[in-house]
């Protein structure tokens, strides 16, 4: 019997490892990172008013204009998204909890070339912490938040840049979890590295 890849992604942790067994990693990928339905606006905040997919386009809306990128390049991620953690390792299938991140995409070549050349400008990247933290991401084609905060001129610029959109989406859809932003290269660059990761819990689940 062929299975539905069309499906809807689930909450349910169970059926999530289901999938796992059941699904490729590129059929995975598009239901559980790419599908539109999110469990942060479904089942942790929400509402009466506005929709689970109305409020997830509010927040696409808020960040594409507060940063200046197109609607279409902003995804949140993570276990927001699903419930559940889908790294690797010890976080794995490790579920939302009072002190996750919302974790929020942008692909942008424009935002990762501008802060790659401040990295490179920036003699203190050097530095053999810094080059571990930062530099090996940037290599894959993505620049995380957190690091940039050992390079004091380049996180108060990442700071600035995205302060306006967190503001706006704790006071506007009412988020009181901490955002945190990740930049990457191209589209190819996001599926890459969701792959990636993909196949690594397939491969420490035994699938």
């Amino acid at each position: 019997m062929r299975y539905n890849t069309r499906a809807f992604m689930s909450f349910d942790i169970e059926v999530i490892k289901n999938d796992l067994r059941l699904l490729d990693k590129y059929q995975f990928y598009r239901r559980y990172i790419m599908d539109s339905s999110n469990w942060y606006f479904s089942e942790y905040r929400h509402r009466t008013i506005a929709t689970p997919e109305d409020q997830l386009n509010d927040l696409k809306t808020i960040v594409s204009k507060s940063i200046g990128v197109s609607f279409e390049s902003v995804y949140m991620v993570g276990s927001a998204k699903l419930g559940c953690s889908l790294s690797p390792g010890k976080k794995r299938f490790l579920p939302f909890g009072e002190t996750s991140d919302i974790d929020i995409v942008v692909v942008s070549l424009k935002l990762f070339v501008h802060f790659w050349h401040r990295l490179l400008d920036e003699q203190r990247y050097r530095d053999r912490v810094i080059y571990r933290c930062i530099m090996p991401t940037v290599f894959k084609g993505y620049i995380n938040e957190k690091p940039l905060s050992l390079l004091n001129k380049i996180g108060n610029e990442w700071h600035q840049r995205f302060s306006e959109a967190k503001k706006r989406l704790q006071n506007e859809l009412e988020i009181i979890h901490r955002i945190s932003f990740r930049v990457y290269r191209c589209k190819e660059d996001f599926e890459r590295y969701h792959l990636k990761g993909i196949a690594y819990i397939k491969q420490e689940e035994g699938i």
